[in-house]
């Protein structure tokens, strides 16, 4: 048995898991694809938290939370349609919490996964760095109505936009 079966049995998954597997290159937490049966069925992701880099994961999974249910009342209102594939979808746990904390401190969390998609770690042309402009402006402009209140901070200046900002202007006086 796959050590994150018994993890993958603290969330509210449909199907019957058939298949575990380590997904993505990983950068800051540790990701596992959940393929479950039959075929019609919602597949997942669940993710191991790293709490060296987030070390308040309730915070994180709080403002995941709330910037995902604003973007899906927006995309509802609009009438737009595979909302599976728009926006993460949050899967609770047995208990009806964000997150899973297992019997070694490690915390959890899952979401359903979005068959069909491309990742990347880096962008390699001009047109992956447009479109990824394109969607980063989208979100900021679906969260600005957002009440930043209620956002908690959970990494220092992780949401200043200001900074980030001065970030990437900073890379590109130094041709980053």
């Amino acid at each position: 048995m796959h050590p994150i079966s018994e993890i993958a049995t603290r969330f509210n998954l449909t199907g019957k898991v058939v298949e575990i597997s380590a997904f993505g290159s990983g950068h800051i937490h540790q990701t596992y694809y959940v393929k479950t049966a039959p075929a019609d069925t919602d597949d997942y992701i669940i993710q191991l938290i790293n709490t060296h880099v987030f070390r308040d994961p309730e915070a994180v999974m709080q403002n995941l939370s709330l910037v995902t249910s604003h973007i899906l009342k927006k995309l509802e209102a609009a009438g737009e349609q595979d909302l599976k594939r728009r926006v993460l979808h949050p899967v609770q746990t047995t208990e009806g919490k964000l997150q899973h904390i297992d019997k070694e401190n490690q915390v959890w969390r899952c979401f359903i996964f979005i068959p069909n998609h491309k990742t990347f770690d880096r962008a390699t042309d001009e047109q992956q760095v447009y479109e990824g402009g394109k969607a980063f402006g989208k979100f900021l402009s679906d969260l600005s109505d957002l009440p930043v209140l209620r956002i908690r901070h959970t990494i220092p200046d992780f949401h200043n936009l200001d900074w980030r900002l001065q970030q990437f202007n900073d890379a590109l006086s130094n041709g980053v």
